[in-house]
């Protein structure tokens, strides 16, 4: 079973908080090991300067006269050492030893740590065996009268060792409390945090995606508010889809069931419905390109007469040496599909088609002098749901270039319109969002 997302984000944590306290313990012993090694080392150097001191200078406290006897000068110095714990200072002299020490075991000249140090021609170092354990020893030599001795100086590090695992220990335990207080403070956080994913999933669960327009509900909590609003733009969207999906199948029904008429041949519905399968549907980000405005024109009119003949007439504003960002293919597509629809219902009267740029916006339109449409009726040439009554008033309609129109429309961000009036007659129109562009910023322009 997959474990939640809460229980890996946790998990990982507590692996990584793991492997930094081993890294941060490890580094810590290596480094308290080194310390108490480094003291033992500099004891030992500072007790061997001592003795060298002292054997320069050194008097007999019972006659007063200078010692020029080994024996008696190790027998004097040691007689006033006071060793550390832990700490054994020994002399070899012919052979015999003695120790003055506070070491856990004593030494003896035929032992392995003095024989290696007597042995060992550097005068410091380290020794370690199952006897003694880890040993810094230092040494010195000296030469008085005709006797040669040696002054031994041993540190036993098994007590210093036995405090650092100590230390260690306590480390660990605080690091263990430690670790353990900040993987149950994340888990309580990651709870907050993935909180409200959880309340808008549990939500979700419960919506019934089947009635069209439910929404999540919010809860007083900001950022699940903020996720469920989300969630909710993406339900519209979905909605909206889905409504302007079954608007297209509606009027696809209604054109093929009066496809043998002239205004919905079976050429044109055929046409539409080839375009309408690569159109995407709903608000989408275009493949916008720079355009001059003259060109786009000139597009429209060739496609228009090429659509519908010689009976339109052209006009412009407001477009002269403008370049804009659009779809100049799903533009000029629009544009064929709003004159077919003019042309439909003016039969043989001249369509008047008119292009104009105002306020950043690009209108496309055209109009007839056919009979007025009631008004209740209008809204049935771009809605996706229509009064069935007011589509089968407008029988005579050609439904699918009024859905690409609208499709082309919501893409752009635009809108499709309509207007009619008893003077005027029937104008149809799209308006879209043209940001203008400049030559300067383009690294061309379409020619």
């Amino acid at each position: 079973m997959r474990r939640d997302f809460r229980t890996r984000i946790v998990g990982i944590f507590a692996v990584l908080i793991a492997l930094s306290f081993t890294v941060m313990l490890l580094t810590t012993r290596q480094v308290m090991h080194s310390v108490t090694t480094q003291e033992a080392s500099e004891d030992i150097a500072q007790e061997i300067d001592e003795f060298t001191t002292f054997a320069e200078t050194a008097k007999d406290p019972d006659t007063g006269e200078p010692i020029n006897n080994a024996a008696r000068l190790l027998e004097v110095y040691l007689s006033r050492q006071a060793p550390d714990s832990g700490e054994a200072i020994a002399a070899v002299v012919d052979g015999k030893l003695v120790e003055n020490s506070t070491a856990p075991r004593p030494l003896s000249a035929e032992g392995p740590l003095v024989t290696d140090v007597l042995a060992s021609p550097a005068p410091s170092g380290g020794f370690d065996d199952n006897a003694h354990g880890e040993v810094q020893w230092g040494k010195v030599s000296i030469t008085a009268g005709s006797e040669d001795a040696t002054l031994i100086v041993a540190r036993f590090l098994e007590e210093d060792r036995a405090i650092v695992g100590a230390n260690l220990r306590l480390i660990t335990l605080i690091a263990f409390g430690s670790a353990l207080i900040a993987i149950i403070i994340a888990w309580i956080v990651a709870g907050r945090l993935i909180n409200p994913v959880r309340q808008v999933g549990r939500e979700a669960q419960d919506l019934s995606l089947v009635k069209p327009g439910s929404t999540l509900e919010t809860t007083g909590h900001p950022d699940a508010d903020a996720l469920a609003t989300t969630f909710n733009t993406m339900l519209t969207r979905v909605d909206a889809t889905d409504e302007a999906h079954r608007g297209v199948m509606r009027r696809t029904v209604h054109q093929l069931e009066t496809a043998g008429s002239s205004a919905n041949g079976k050429a044109h519905t055929l046409d539409a419905l080839r375009t309408l399968q690569d159109l995407p549907v709903g608000r989408r980000i275009p493949p916008a390109t720079p355009a001059t405005l003259d060109h786009l024109y000139t597009r429209i009119r060739t496609a228009v007469r090429d659509e519908i003949g010689a009976q339109v007439s052209f006009s412009s504003k407001n477009i002269e040496d403008l370049n804009v960002e659009l779809s100049p293919d799903l533009i000029v597509l629009a544009a064929r599909h709003v004159a077919r629809s003019a042309h439909i219902r003016s039969g043989e009267a001249i369509v008047a088609m008119r292009m104009e740029f105002v306020d950043g916006e690009l209108t496309i339109d055209a109009a007839d002098s056919a009979g007025v449409i009631e008004a209740e009726h209008l809204p049935a040439f771009f809605e996706w749901d229509p009064d069935p009554l007011a589509i089968e008033a407008l029988s005579d309609q050609p439904h699918l270039s009024h859905a690409i129109i609208r499709i082309v429309a919501d893409i752009h961000g635009g809108h499709a319109w309509v207007e009619s009036e008893p003077e005027l007659g029937t104008r149809i129109g799209v308006t879209i969002p043209a940001p203008l562009t400049y030559p300067d910023d383009e690294e061309h322009v379409e020619e």
